[in-house]
């Protein structure tokens, strides 16, 4: 299989926890608040897609940083959209 072909990594509750460090309460908390990607269902099996905890984690650090720095920015900007997660600096 090319790069172009390699499916996505799905990821377990468990996992999500691990890479994130924090709770499973944390994590559908943000879900109901629409600041943590959904997960998708496959079967009972509730997964999410490396790619967007990813990009959470990235957004986290970064209004960290931002934080740091002194800018007003609050931790937990991930937007859901229909097309896809993404994230979006509150500026």
């Amino acid at each position: 299989m090319g790069a172009a072909e390699k499916l996505e990594e799905l990821l377990s509750i468990d996992r999500v926890c691990e890479l994130t460090g924090v709770s499973r309460a944390y994590i559908y908390i943000r879900i109901g608040e629409r600041t943590f990607p959904r997960q998708i269902k496959v079967g009972k099996r509730s997964l999410w897609l490396m790619s967007e905890v990813q990009a959470w984690i990235a957004a986290e650090v970064c209004a960290f940083r931002e934080n740091e720095t002194g800018t007003k920015r609050a931790p937990g900007s991930f937007v859901a959209s229909e097309e896809g997660a993404k994230t979006e600096p509150n500026h």
